[in-house]
C-alpha cells in the first residue's frame, strides 16, 4: 500500500470522516504521523493493524506525538542546544496548538483534530513531558514506588488517550475504564523495561528499583 493512498483508499479521508477541524489538518498530516511510526516501530506498525481502521490514523497521531518528545531527549537534539531545550519546545509548542487551535507542526495538527474528536483533555499529557524531563535527570529508581511515580508520565497518558480514542461499551464510562486503562499502562512499561535492559545500559539507565537489585 503506498503511504499517499493510505487513508483515501480505505474511506477514512478528513471529508468522510468529518473530523473537528477538517478546516486546519489534513490527510497529509496523518500520514506525515504514519510514516513516523512505521519508520520508527515495526512491532508497534504491525500491532497497529489490528486496530478497528477508523481508529487508526488516531492512534498514529498520539505515537508521532510521543515518538518526537522520546527521540529529542534520547536520540538527537539537532537545532537546539541541548535535549533539555528541545522537549521544553516541544512542550510549549503542544500547548500553543491547543490554545491557539493550530499549529505550524503537522504531529501536533493531526493530535489536536485527534484530541478535539475524541475528547482527550489537553492536560493528559502534562505529566509525559515531566517524565521526558525527568529522564534526563533521573536514571536510577531507589523503589518501586518511585519507578511507579516515573511512569504516571511515561506510561499512563498512552491509556489514558488511547482509553478515548478506541472507546468503551454501554453501559461502561471512560471514566471507569481509565482505571484499568493505568493498570495496562504500568504493565506494557514494565515489558518494555525488562526487554531494553541492555540497552538502558549502555544509555546509563537502569529501570530496575534499586532495592530490588
Amino acid at each position: 500500500m503506498e503511504l499517499n493512498q493510505s487513508y483515501s483508499t480505505q474511506g477514512h479521508s478528513l471529508e468522510t470522516r468529518g473530523d473537528y477541524l477538517s478546516n486546519v489538518v489534513s490527510d497529509a498530516d496523518y500520514i506525515y504521523c504514519q510514516k513516523i511510526m512505521r519508520a520508527a516501530s515495526k512491532n508497534y506498525s504491525f500491532a497497529s493493524r489490528f486496530f478497528p481502521s477508523d481508529k487508526l490514523r488516531h492512534i498514529e497521531a498520539l505515537y508521532a506525538l510521543m515518538r518526537i518528545g522520546d527521540d529529542r531527549v534520547d536520540v538527537s537534539h539537532t537545532g537546539f542546544s541541548s535535549a533539555l531545550e528541545a522537549i521544553e519546545d516541544w512542550e510549549q509548542s503542544y500547548w500553543h496548538t491547543f490554545s491557539s487551535g493550530n499549529s505550524p507542526h503537522p504531529v501536533l495538527r493531526a493530535y489536536l483534530n485527534t484530541a478535539k474528536t475524541f475528547d482527550i483533555p489537553a492536560e493528559i499529557m502534562a505529566p509525559y513531558f515531566q517524565a521526558m524531563k525527568d529522564d534526563l535527570l533521573v536514571n536510577r529508581f531507589p523503589t518501586f514506588s518511585d519507578l511507579l511515580s516515573y511512569m504516571d508520565g511515561s506510561a499512563l497518558p498512552v491509556g489514558k488517550a488511547m482509553t478515548h480514542i478506541l472507546g468503551v461499551r454501554d453501559p461502561f464510562t471512560i471514566q471507569q475504564a481509565l482505571h484499568h486503562a493505568d493498570s495496562l499502562s504500568v504493565a506494557m512499561q514494565l515489558s518494555n523495561f525488562w526487554r531494553d535492559i541492555g540497552y538502558d545500559w549502555k544509555i546509563n539507565r537502569v529501570y530496575i528499583p534499586q532495592e530490588d537489585l
